[in-house]
């Protein structure tokens, strides 16, 4: 949550809304004769947004005076943040940064490297543990 925590830091200090966006990447496969099948992440997805709910909660009572809202949506992560932020026009994006390793960031697809091209405000990619 470190991202989170450190947009709402900013948010307080600028008295502007943090809204906050969670995504649950739907799950889809091939099989060995080329049909692709969708995972029901249902559950994962709930539990998404009681986690995020949760955050939002703790958010709101270590900085009362500040607005903070939120959602929860599946699909791609880079393309329904982008879809949000075209939606919400914020002033900056805060996003995190969680590959483990280098080559992780090689070889899977990066939010924080691609979202920057699909958007027009700032995005500032905050490395996670």
């Amino acid at each position: 949550h470190e991202p989170v925590a450190w947009a709402a830091a900013l948010a307080a200090e600028r008295s502007v809304t943090l809204h906050v966006v969670s995504v649950t990447e739907l799950a889809v496969s091939s099989d060995r004769y080329g049909y692709s099948t969708e995972a029901d992440l249902t559950a994962v997805y709930e539990a998404n947004v009681d986690a995020t709910n949760a955050l939002v909660d703790e958010l709101q009572s270590e900085n009362p005076d500040m607005t903070v809202t939120s959602e929860t949506r599946r699909g791609h992560p880079t393309t329904v943040l982008s879809e949000a932020i075209s939606e919400l026009s914020p002033a900056v994006v805060v996003i995190g940064n969680n590959h483990h390793t280098k080559l992780a960031s090689i070889v899977t697809d990066s939010v924080s490297r691609h979202l920057p091209t699909f958007v027009d405000c700032p995005v500032i990619a905050v490395p996670t543990k």
